[in-house]
């Protein structure tokens, strides 16, 4: 599965967003945002923070992921800190990238988790790591030294992610994310050296455009690759996708009609 990832990052500030690059990468941190009020999705979280941020008040806090059960927003640039973990300069807030799970009363919970598993996934598939090795314990602490899949409680004495550690969530949340890492891993991609290039034992399928606004097409596989002038694929239209490649942690998939190339992450859905 993906979602729909939202880059919309807030402004330099000293007290949110101090723009630090991080010293290392160690994993990701799974937080609850602890707000169970009608609403309160990640939307809504992404317009506190930008107000936070915008008037540089309050404490020092910040985040990078919001994710409810429709959609994240990225927050920060993965490369940056976040003071979120309670640590100060410690490897939580110095190495890792936090994802804050939206607890709304009128948001579905159990979808919520399943899309966070995504997005952890994908941040890890993003730094090149195939193997989950979550946090162990009732303290989650245990295994600390070798995982790259943390609790907040794993940085400070906070019963946080709330609602997954008090009903016994974590080990089905910790498998979702291998599942998850494993279809990003798996991705074919047999042709490395040209990122127009069709896998010859690729089996075409069909996705249908779910992003309201349209796709950009590339010239290649990535952002960085030029836009093809005057084509988009269009929301509810159905397209064949006869490539794939993973770039930057995105699954990236090669047009039938051959025009181009559209990012399949979070903005299509496979029929």
């Amino acid at each position: 599965m993906s979602i729909k990832i939202i880059n919309d990052y807030v402004k330099i500030s000293s007290k949110h967003r101090p723009g630090t690059k991080r010293t290392g990468f160690r994993g990701v941190t799974i937080h609850e945002t602890g707000n169970r009020a009608k609403g309160a999705n990640a939307k809504a979280h992404r317009n506190y923070y930008h107000n936070l941020a915008n008037s540089n008040s309050g404490g020092y806090i910040g985040y990078h992921y919001f994710v409810d059960d429709k959609e994240a927003y990225l927050m920060h640039p993965l490369d940056e800190i976040a003071w979120t973990n309670g640590d100060g300069s410690g490897d939580g807030n110095m190495k890792t990238i936090s994802v804050e799970i939206c607890v709304n009363s009128d948001g579905d919970f159990a979808k919520a988790r399943t899309n966070a598993a995504y997005v952890a996934a994908f941040v890890l598939h993003k730094y090149g790591i195939k193997k989950v090795i979550a946090v162990t314990g009732a303290d989650a602490r245990g295994n600390k030294a070798k995982a790259n899949l943390f609790q907040h409680r794993s940085w400070m004495n906070k019963n946080c992610p709330e609602t997954i550690r008090n009903k016994g969530y974590w080990n089905s949340f910790v498998k979702a994310v291998q599942t998850e890492l494993d279809k990003l891993t798996g991705a074919k991609n047999t042709n490395t050296n040209n990122n127009q290039g069709a896998s010859n034992t690729f089996t075409p399928y069909k996705v249908k455009i779910t992003y309201k606004d349209g796709m950009n097409v590339r010239a290649g596989a990535g952002v960085d690759c030029a836009l093809v002038k005057g084509v988009t694929a269009k929301y509810g239209i159905t397209y064949t996708i006869v490539a794939e490649k993973v770039v930057a942690g995105q699954i990236w998939g090669k047009l039938k009609s051959g025009v181009g190339w559209i990012c399949l992450t979070g903005f299509t859905k496979k029929i």
